[in-house]
Order: C-alpha cells, then sequence, then structure tokens
C-alpha cells in the first residue's frame, strides 16, 4: 500500500483562493490532516499477523526427528520384548484410540495454507473497507466545511 501524499500548505492556499479566510483554511486543513492519521504499512499488516501461528510454529511441536531421538526401536526392545507388548496390548485394543483414518481428519501442510490464504484475504479486505470508511469521512468533512465557507 502506497500512502497519499497531502500538500497542507497547497490545500491552504487553494482555500484561501476559493474566498476562506486564511485562520479557517488552516483549521479546515489541521481537521482534515489529523483525520487522515498514518496509513496502514506492510510492517504494521506484520506486526498484526505475528500472531497467528507459521509453518515454523508448527513444526516447532513435534518433527519426525525429534520423536525418532525420544526413543528407537532398540530402546524399546531393552525395554520390553515383542512377547511382552502383545500381552499388554494387541494391534486391536490400539486402533480403539486411533487409525489412520482417524488421524487423516486432522489438518494437513495444505490446508494450513488454505487457512492462511483466507485469513490474509479477510486482513486485506478489512483494511481496504476502512480505508474507504476514512476517505469516505474525509470527503463529508471537506464537503461539509466548504459549505460552511460558502453559506458565509
Amino acid at each position: 500500500m502506497s500512502a497519499v501524499a497531502f500538500d497542507t500548505h497547497a490545500a491552504v492556499r487553494t482555500l484561501k483562493n476559493a474566498g476562506i479566510e486564511e485562520a479557517q483554511a488552516e483549521a479546515i486543513v489541521e481537521t482534515i490532516s489529523s483525520a487522515v492519521g498514518e496509513p496502514v504499512t506492510k510492517d504494521d499488516l506484520r506486526n498484526e499477523l505475528r500472531a497467528f501461528a507459521t509453518k515454523r510454529d508448527l513444526e516447532a511441536f513435534a518433527t519426525k526427528r525429534d520423536l525418532e531421538a525420544f526413543a528407537t526401536k532398540g530402546d524399546l526392545e531393552a525395554f520390553a520384548t515383542k512377547g511382552d507388548l502383545e500381552a499388554f496390548a494387541t494391534m486391536r485394543d490400539l486402533e480403539v484410540f486411533a487409525t489412520k483414518v482417524d488421524l487423516a481428519a486432522f489438518a494437513t501442510k495444505r490446508d494450513l495454507q488454505e487457512f492462511e490464504e483466507r485469513v490474509m484475504s479477510k486482513v486485506q479486505a478489512t483494511i481496504y473497507r476502512a480505508l474507504w470508511i476514512q476517505g469516505a469521512g474525509i470527503l463529508a468533512i471537506m464537503i461539509g466545511l466548504f459549505s460552511l465557507a460558502m453559506l458565509r
């Protein structure tokens, strides 16, 4: 987004040339300048988006490498034999907890990318809507002030 330059000196001159007294012209321009405020920058957007989880954040939970370092096959064999584990829980017992099909219902990387795209689209739409409203407000102020000046 690019900022719109507003030349306050030129605006005061234009209002004076239209017949408005200098003090009134300066007050009008000052009011418009304060209403415009600071434009939204890419840095502003980046700061707002930092609250959302990034791919790196999600990878920080646990990677395959993390899980491999947690317990290896050798570690498990030293802890219990296959016979010990069969007595403890069978595959059928484990299927009660979660199957591959159950796990497939969780979000994939593509799902997260699509979610990020939808969020970014909504953020951009909200910002553009706010800028349009702000511009309409400024225009209404200028028309009102000009109308007041014309009544004098």
